[in-house]
This record gives C-alpha cells, structure tokens and sequence, in this order.
C-alpha cells in the first residue's frame, strides 16, 4: 500500500528497494568477518557506503514530481532529515540507556567515538560509524512499518484506539526484530546485550517508545498535500520534539523501573 502522493510513494519504495543492498552488505561483512580488520576509518567508509545511496540516489535520479524543487522541497530529503536526527539522537544520548538499563555493550577497536558527556554512567562509547548504519536501518524500519500501518488503516476501520495498538504492536515487532538479529554469536566480539532473553521480552519495549512516536510522525510527513507545504524546518522540529518525548519516557522508565538486571 503505497503512498498516494508520488514522491512519498517513490521515497518509499527507495526505502525498501535498497534494503536487500545495504543488510546484504553487512551480512557479507558480518559473516566473513571483515569488520575484524577495520579500524576507525574502515568502519567510517562502511558507514557512508551504507547512508549515502539514500541522499544520493533521489538526489540525482528524482520523480518526476520533485525535478526542478529546491531540497528542502523534495519528500526524500525531507525525510532523509528526519531520520538523520533520529539516528544523531539515538545514538548520542539514547545509547546511554540503553548501556545502563540494557546492558548493551560495544567493543568496537574504535577511538572515533562520540556519545553524551553527561547522560549514563561513562561505561559504553558509541562509535561514530553507528551514526551512518542507524540511518539505513531506520529508513528500513520505518517504509515497513509505514506500508504495514497504512495497509492496516484501509482494510480495517481501526479507529484512534485500534491505529494506537496497530503503532505499538509494530514498534514492538521491529525492535525485537532487530534485537534477535543482531545479538547474535556472530558479532559477540563488538557487540551484545548481558541478558539478551530479558532484552528481547522486555527491552524491546523499552526500544519500541522510539517507534511509537516516531512512526506516526513520519507517516504524516509529505502524506498529503498540506503536509508538502510545511518549510523543512517545520520537519526538523518534529523530529526534535519526538526525540523529547522519547527522552521523558526512557528517563520516566529508570526512575521508577530501572535496569533490567
């Protein structure tokens, strides 16, 4: 079910299209453990060989719709900085968190790193590559759980209570999704959770309140032609502003739950 705008139909479509590719090359990676020889500028080259097809492709091979629109425009562009603030966010201070109520933990052999100087307890470092990765994953996540939803919204008279399961059992599916995926024996040596069944039973839903602010945000944008008018700014704000509200929830859950183990 795509879009029935053009250019978040064609957006979508890029979104899906380039999966097998980019999750493709990281399974080559993975498996023949190359990322065993990278070192910091091996992982930053990886990184922007995974995000850029996703600026660059639309960017000179656009619809038919957008040719001739500045970017701030164009729906891929727009998109493409709602997820780069996603990603900027949740790798720099949701990572936190996830280090000290998780237990996930990186072992990269990186000193490219960046992470919050005041949030978490100072016991995990994001490598900065990961910024570049999270973005191609959360393209990927998201047009899934947008065609899903929206599929959803025209086979079934969901209602505001149904749309409100629908967002919540898809963030839920797509962060154990990944979860499973990952913290494999395969990448143990850079990567794992200290308790990977309580990570994906019930972190996962602690990684899933991104996804249920985040999806329905992204849903909307460029979905009508109301949306197209929004200045691109106006995009950014939304994505700021669900990063906040995902802040309040993630802090709200080490206050009164606390770490998993």
């Amino acid at each position: 079910m795509s879009s029935p705008l053009p250019a978040k139909a064609y957006t979508e479509r890029l979104f899906l299209l380039y999966t097998p590719i980019w999750t493709g090359l990281m399974a080559v990676v993975i498996l023949f453990g190359l990322y065993r020889s990278f070192q910091d500028m091996g992982y930053l080259v990886l990184g922007l060989v995974v995000m850029l097809p996703l600026w660059l492709w639309p960017l000179f091979r656009p619809p038919e719709s957008e040719r001739g629109l500045p970017l701030s425009r164009r729906t891929s562009f727009r998109l493409n900085v709602f997820l780069f603030i996603l990603s900027w966010v949740g790798n720099y201070a949701f990572s936190e968190f996830f280090f000290d109520l998780l237990g996930m933990r990186y072992f990269w052999p990186t000193t490219w790193n960046l992470d919050s100087a005041l949030l978490g307890r100072g016991n995990g470092k994001v490598p900065f590559a990961l910024y570049l990765l999270t973005h191609a994953y959360f393209a990927t996540y998201h047009g899934v759980m947008q065609l899903v939803w929206r599929w959803s919204k025209r086979r079934f008279a969901l209602g505001l209570v149904g749309n409100v399961v629908v967002v919540c059992v898809l963030s839920y599916a797509m962060a154990f999704a990944e979860t499973a995926s990952m913290a494999t024996d395969a990448i143990k040596d850079v990567f794992e959770y200290t308790d990977k069944r309580a990570m994906l039973l019930y972190g996962s839903i602690f990684y899933g309140v991104l996804f249920v602010f985040s999806l329905p945000v992204f849903a909307r944008i460029d979905e009508t032609p109301d949306e197209l008018a929004r200045p691109l700014w106006d995009v950014a704000l939304r994505a700021l502003g669900v990063c906040m509200a995902v802040f309040l929830v993630l802090d709200g859950w080490a206050l009164l739950i606390g770490p998993l183990a």
